[in-house]
């Protein structure tokens, strides 16, 4: 299953949109 996610940068504010298969991976690669 694929998932769709929006993150968003503390430090500038701005946003980040994409999909991902490994939620838990996808965050460990963006922080």
């Amino acid at each position: 299953m694929f998932y769709v996610y929006i993150l968003r940068s503390r430090r500038t504010g701005r946003f980040y949109v994409g999909h991902t298969d490994d939620v838990a991976q996808r965050l460990v690669e963006h922080n």
